[in-house]
């Protein structure tokens, strides 16, 4: 496969910008240039739609020179993602995810601005709402409580609440257009992480070993007590539980066998970890994430790193495979 990419390397860079078409820099100016007359026949607010818009441009122009840049530089660039393969298909798919990460900054940095002008939107929304309710968001109790406004500060609160009414469609429209842009590479990004967990995680030598012989992995050992030449008993290793009684002048013996070692469990960690992943990139919690203006971001748990001694964190630094270990680094860089 390697060796494949390496010879295609043109093929494979086309490919690459077929699928990218959507992100290319001709593709964003034509639709911000689209966003900035009356897309679909909605009517934005022409000021603040040429503002924004020119301000996207203008970063699209930076990204532009610097993607110029790299250009010549994209066949050396697939060499060696190819090289790092040697390590590995974990470490080629890290390389690829933060590659791919790279390469959409421009998209993350649009959207993340975009959203935060959003969700400020819709909290001064809320807040004028409860004003004209009368109320107020206590945030030492946590509660809503009662007050009274005077009339200056409720006609303030109406000028304010009218430009935010008018203003919101024209930056919802563009939240929603890089949106779903970055929707897009969050989940690319969520099925190469299933795929590095997938690699990292499958016991592929334990479970051709208990394929080959089911016995190779023992999960206890199981006693029959043999009276002749029939089973009267069975118990299971650390059981005392007697089924059956033997008589003064009767003869038995027990007779010890090996357990299966059941395949389910080979996958404990396994369904364990890429379950952590569905529930980061949950769809749920994704759309309620787009409607609050909450930045959509993969989560990673540097809580738990953290709270590891330092002796623990040189041990799985040393010891880890090439994706802990590059998780580790861009916690450390933080």
């Amino acid at each position: 496969v390697l060796y494949g990419v390496n010879v295609y390397s043109q093929q494979v860079l086309r490919s690459i910008h077929t699928l990218g078409a959507m992100m290319h820099i001709d593709s964003l100016k034509s639709n911000i240039n689209w966003m900035m007359g009356l897309p679909a026949g909605f009517k934005p607010n022409e000021n603040l739609d040429n503002c924004i818009g020119h301000a996207i441009l203008i970063l699209i122009d930076y990204w532009n020179e610097f993607t110029t840049f790299l250009t010549p530089l994209e066949p050396l660039i697939l060499v060696i993602i190819t090289f790092v393969g040697v390590l590995g298909l974990s470490a080629m798919l890290s390389v690829v995810g933060e590659l791919i990460t790279l390469l959409t900054i421009h998209i993350f940095c649009i959207y993340s601005a975009m959203a935060y002008v959003f969700s400020i939107c819709l909290l001064l929304i809320d807040f004028f709402i409860r004003m004209f309710k009368g109320q107020k968001i206590n945030p030492l109790k946590k509660r809503v409580d009662d007050q009274v406004y005077s009339i200056d500060q409720v006609l303030l609160g109406m000028m304010i609440f009218t430009l935010a009414i008018f203003l919101t469609p024209t930056i919802a429209m563009y939240y929603l257009c890089f949106a779903l842009m970055w929707i897009g590479v969050f989940y690319l990004k969520g099925f190469l992480e299933i795929l590095l967990i997938t690699v990292a995680k499958t016991p592929i030598f334990l479970l051709i070993k208990i394929l080959k012989d089911p016995y190779s992995l023992p999960a206890g050992v199981e006693y029959e007590l043999i009276r002749g030449q029939q089973m009267t008993s069975s118990s299971s290793v650390g059981r005392r539980r007697k089924e059956s009684t033997l008589e003064d002048n009767s003869f038995g013996f027990l007779e010890m066998k090996p357990r299966k070692y059941p395949i389910g469990l080979l996958f404990t960690h396994y369904v364990k970890s890429v379950g952590k992943v569905i529930s980061t990139y949950s769809p749920v919690l994704v759309l309620k994430n787009l409607i609050s203006g909450t930045r959509i971001a993969p989560r990673f748990d540097i809580d738990k790193w953290l709270n590891r001694s330092q002796e623990e964190r040189n041990k799985i630094m040393i010891f880890s495979n090439f994706p802990q270990f590059w998780f580790s680094f861009k916690v450390l860089c933080q």
